[in-house]
């Protein structure tokens, strides 16, 4: 039986991403409503979605109140996004929200407070959608990583992500001027450290960062660059900026036999995805791989996180957690990573110890 959600918001990513989840899934979901700030925006929505238009407080109590919606998924600018949220766990719905769980990790920590005390136990489920953490590149990779390259020894990640004034994103108020300070990392980079995580095998511990803001346009800071140390003793070296005017994703792990990188590709179809390179080496001999192999996977990340969101509602409460990935608690870990960094730059690039 398909889940029957409520849809609040009507965004960019709304549109172009959740929406056609719905309509491309229907044995799966069934969108009873979608809420916005404003009817208009409800309504241009909805009517694609051939379902009803809610707006306003009155609108999101009404939506929220009826018993045939079983969950909620949140996709709002991030500053008011956790109030949904709470809201809508409140009213006694599952939830899958958009990344970032929210802009600082004090308001994260304490709806994953509030949601352990008291509605967790309820027997809900809440869930942040991380895309990156379902991509089949970053699956495979971290795969590899795990079982065909040694021992790990060091992680390389570089990101070129250009926030111009012809991005769309650029164009939402909440992006452009954020309440938190961070700018387009609380928002963009969680991305990049979810696949960093999975790449690592294991999580950060501590880092040193240097941070610097370059765009005029774009909110400070927007560049980064820091060493990472990983409670494996994997070391890591972090660049991203959203300030170049050239593209670039390149994440790698290079251990004692072998290497894993990811970079953005095109399959044989013209498709766009995560291109996974594995090569193998003769221990004690030069630098020639005496193995390769590479494979593009195409983008499949936000499917394949709604269904695992599916799966871990029908599924026995003690069992979510190993059916859906991006359970509240990975959320936080990377947004604990992005607000580390930016306080190190903060402090001249003081050690910042993470604890979870």
């Amino acid at each position: 039986m398909a889940l029957r959600v409520a849809l609040f918001g009507s965004g960019i990513f709304a549109t172009t991403n959740h929406a056609p989840v719905f309509q491309h899934s229907p044995e799966s979901f069934e969108c009873v409503g979608v809420w916005s700030r404003t009817f208009a925006n409800a309504q241009a929505l909805a009517t694609t979605l051939r379902t009803e238009p809610y707006s306003g407080d009155q609108g999101a109590a009404e939506l929220l109140a009826r018993e045939d919606v079983q969950a909620v998924v949140v996709c709002l600018p991030l500053d008011v996004q956790p109030t949904y949220v709470r809201m809508a766990m409140a009213a006694g719905k599952h939830v899958l929200s958009e990344k970032p769980i929210a802009s600082t990790v004090a308001a994260a920590q304490a709806l994953l407070d509030e949601y352990h005390a008291d509605f967790k136990p309820a027997g809900l489920w809440w869930s942040v959608a991380e895309n990156y953490r379902y991509e089949p590149g970053f699956q495979q990779a971290a795969q590899l990583g795990a079982v065909a390259i040694g021992t790990p020894v060091l992680l390389e990640l570089a990101v070129h992500s250009p926030m111009n004034k012809e991005n769309k994103y650029y164009h939402t108020e909440w992006r452009r001027e954020p309440s938190w300070r961070g700018g387009f990392f609380q928002d963009g980079a969680v991305h990049f450290v979810a696949a960093m995580r999975m790449l690592a095998g294991s999580d950060p511990v501590a880092v040193t960062a240097s941070t610097s803001h370059r765009a005029p346009h774009l909110p400070g800071p927007d560049t980064l660059a820091a060493v990472v140390w990983f409670e494996s003793g994997v070391q890591g070296v972090v660049n991203i900026s959203f300030a170049v005017p050239n593209r670039k994703f390149e994440l790698s792990i290079t251990g004692t036999a072998g290497k894993v990188q990811v970079v953005r590709g095109v399959d044989g179809e013209g498709r766009h995805g995560y291109a996974v390179h594995h090569a193998t080496y003769e221990p004690e001999a030069d630098i020639k791989a005496i193995e390769s192999t590479s494979v593009v996977h195409p983008f499949a990340g936000v499917p394949s996180e709604f269904a695992a969101f599916a799966t871990a509602v029908a599924a026995e409460p003690e069992e979510r957690a190993n059916v859906d990935a991006n359970g509240a608690e990975e959320a936080l870990m990377d947004l604990a990573f992005i607000e580390a960094c930016i306080q190190s730059g903060d402090n001249g690039g003081q050690v910042v110890q993470l604890s979870y």
